[in-house]
């Protein structure tokens, strides 16, 4: 029953095979039969197994809040008064809606309530997503970063693929989405440093990361992972997906650079993962390498998904801040902000903010936009 569970288990997806496969292997990446990033990246040191264990169980961190986030249903018709600048909604974890020049984005898409190949077990999220996939417009461009269930989340997948002109995927992941309904005219397979372009202006480049990909026991690396450049209507935005710290930042910020802001993973961080999660000190270090002055923090406060607080990161970031005076956004999820605007926003993860917005029928769609300098 295990291995029949293993084996068909739709969640799981797909695997490569035929033109898909053969592409693949091209790759520059592709090494024996699976990807590998450009430096040698241990994902742990065994010989630490006792001291995590140790952590995990005594550590004493506030891994989930004590009062869970009660996040408003946010009003669908928010997105039919868009103003022109670019907007970004963040709906928790990595999932971040953009429409820039009327171009509409969203990254790395999970709206179900738990991170996990089931909905029964696995990492549950803190607060309810402030709006379901079917109340969400329709979107011009997915970019998918890797094959994470807290990236790549068949149920949202399958709710999206009526609604998306097309999915912008690493290689070999376009065979999931087929198993999940996308057809295949909607999935646009990329290798590093390959570049979608929508006119002759505007484009969205894959570029390399530093990390791994597998949905089960034995696909490690057998699909490509990255992140993703978005030059849109004159803006320069930057989506890391999930990465370790790696000098291709430069490289990046060389080709593309400089950035109106960079979306930067800063949570599921601890020492021992350092080779493929950034944590905070390294986002920053990142962003400058990115060329860019502004961070927008994504992988954090949505999942229990590491041995520090759930807090940790965005307090980090905000005494970071002080130091390299970078601009710091922090909406609460739901909330909408427009990027050029640097006001000041609420502390929506803290103890008396929480009080607050349980109160909220409707988060802000002016003012309070959640942005720092």
């Amino acid at each position: 029953m295990l291995m029949l569970f293993g084996a068909y288990w739709p969640a799981f997806g797909g695997k490569a095979s035929g033109e898909r496969l053969a592409r693949m292997q091209m790759s520059a990446q592709y090494q024996d039969g699976r990807f590998v990033n450009l430096l040698p990246t241990p994902i742990a040191s065994s010989g630490n197994f006792y001291e995590l264990a140790k952590e995990y169980l005594l550590g004493g961190q506030e891994r989930e809040p004590d009062i869970a986030p009660s996040i408003p249903v946010i009003d669908a018709d928010l997105f039919r008064r868009l103003p022109e600048e670019s907007t970004v909604i963040w709906f928790g974890h990595s999932t971040v809606f953009l429409e820039i020049d009327g171009v509409r984005l969203l990254t790395d898409p999970i709206f179900s309530a738990r991170c996990s190949p089931v909905q029964w077990a696995g990492p549950k999220r803190f607060f309810d997503t402030p709006i379901s996939v079917d109340q969400l417009p329709f979107i011009d461009y997915v970019l998918i970063s890797h094959d994470h269930y807290d990236h790549l989340d068949e149920q949202t997948i399958r709710a999206l693929a009526a609604k998306t002109k097309f999915f912008l995927v690493p290689l070999g992941v376009g065979a999931h989405l087929e198993i999940w309904g996308v057809a295949p005219d909607q999935i646009v397979e990329l290798d590093w440093w390959q570049e979608y372009k929508i006119n002759s202006e505007d484009v969205l480049a894959f570029t390399p990361s530093r990390h791994f990909s597998g949905r089960r026991l034995t696909d490690r690396n057998k699909t490509l992972w990255g992140s993703w450049v978005i030059h849109l209507g004159g803006k320069r935005f930057y989506f890391s997906g999930d990465t370790g710290y790696f000098p291709g930042f430069a490289e990046i910020g060389e080709r593309y650079g400089p950035f109106d802001a960079v979306f930067l993973e800063v949570g599921a961080f601890h020492p021992s993962w350092a080779t493929v999660h950034l944590g905070t000190q390294n986002a920053v270090k990142a962003m400058e390498l990115l060329k860019s002055n502004a961070l927008f923090p994504v992988h954090w406060g949505t999942f229990n998904l590491a041995l520090h607080g759930w807090t940790e990161p965005i307090e980090e970031l905000l005494a970071l801040q002080k130091q390299h005076r970078f601009k710091l956004y922090y909406p609460a999820p739901g909330q909408r902000i427009v990027m050029d605007d640097v006001p000041k926003g609420d502390f929506w993860w803290r103890t008396e903010q929480l009080a607050i917005h349980s109160r909220l029928e409707l988060l802000p769609t002016d003012g309070n936009l959640a942005a720092r300098e």
